[in-house]
């Protein structure tokens, strides 16, 4: 049985190199929570809870 996840998805114009940049530093930020290659369906939510929590809570520039 296959679950929707209620998630924001983003797509950058393209040529539009300026709107991949957050794009893809999130991505490599992620990959700390859930490595590459990982099987999405053994993630729980509450991973992706505390993933959420910490990449929103990171210091910025």
């Amino acid at each position: 049985m296959s679950q929707a996840l209620e998630a924001s998805f983003f797509f950058a114009n393209p040529y539009a190199v300026w709107e991949r940049g957050l794009n893809e530093n999130f991505n490599s930020l992620l990959r700390q929570y859930v490595p590459k290659g990982c099987d999405l369906r053994t993630v729980t939510s509450e991973q992706l809870a505390q993933a959420q929590q910490r990449l929103n809570l990171r210091p910025r520039k």
